[in-house]
């Protein structure tokens, strides 16, 4: 069962190991976790010292691991500030920090990938560890408004073998913003990466994150610019005034949204009556 109402955290009660579920840790590091009591979604805020090992064994689900700052290899390939590596459910991985490396890292409680979701339970056979070197190597989702925010999916749950949905929505050049009322139909937490945001009465900063329930409508505003990183553990669909059509979230489904409405807006300039410029 989802928490009820928005719960936030700012990670100060940081422990010198490092807490997530469903890995070994091999060297030092510094972390504390979100997890919020019945809630199906958990994140680490973690710090890895240079030569810090993070194992994966098969006992895990669809989980994300995010480079805030520093360098980690996995597989040969080195994963830079702004890159992530996803790690699809029972996949066995070794991720190794190579700088001193801040990290968010985020899963689901449950280790079974989830059925219901718009594409269905993904694949088993072909499942391995997806991995984003850079922001830039990420997907980049059309803004539906030039007021909107920027779009970098690293994983938008439409992969074949798994459901993770991981992206940064960048706000960094919007002032006073404001996101009406919206629903999204599967649980996520958010990770304050710049910035503030304002959700009613509660204020979270840089560092912060905040759990919220599917299907719990709520707004945010913000005076100056940020960014956040959200991760939810399957695709997810998004509706914004009561009643209105929801819009499947993943890249695809954001640009067939986009092409529509622009769509729309050319036939209704185009109406009879209708003044043509």
């Amino acid at each position: 069962m989802a928490a009820p109402e928005l719960v936030a955290t700012d990670f100060s009660d940081r422990r010198d190991e490092y807490v997530a579920p469903n890995c070994a840790t091999r060297g030092t590091a510094r972390s504390a976790l979100f997890a919020p009591p019945g809630y199906s979604l958990w994140q680490v805020d973690g710090e890895l010292d240079v030569g810090t090992e993070l194992e994966w064994g098969t006992a895990h689900g669809d989980e994300a691991l995010y480079v805030l700052e520093g360098a980690v290899v996995i597989d040969g390939t080195r994963v830079t500030t702004g890159g992530a590596v996803l790690i699809e459910a029972g996949v066995p991985a070794v991720v190794r920090a190579v700088e001193l490396s801040h990290v968010a890292h985020f899963g689901p409680t449950e280790h079974e990938p989830p059925g219901d979701g718009p594409f269905g339970a993904p694949a088993v056979e072909g499942r391995g560890v997806h991995i984003i070197p850079t922001k830039s190597d990420s997907m980049s989702a059309p803004r539906l408004t030039t007021k909107a925010l920027e779009g970098s999916y690293y994983g938008d749950g439409a992969c074949p073998t798994c459901r993770i949905t991981l992206y940064e929505a960048d706000g960094r050049k919007l002032r006073n913003f404001v996101a009406p009322s919206h629903v999204h139909s599967a649980d996520e937490i958010l990770y304050l990466l710049d910035g503030e945001m304002r959700f009613g009465r509660l204020l979270a900063k840089k560092g912060m994150a905040l759990a919220v329930p599917a299907n719990r409508r709520y707004a945010f505003r913000a005076k100056e610019g940020f960014s956040f990183l959200n991760y939810r553990p399957d695709a997810a669909s998004v509706t914004r005034a009561p009643g209105s059509e929801p819009v499947l979230e993943t890249v695809q489904g954001m640009i067939e949204h986009h092409a529509a409405a622009e769509a729309a807006a050319a036939a209704e300039a185009l109406a009879p009556g209708t003044a043509v410029p």
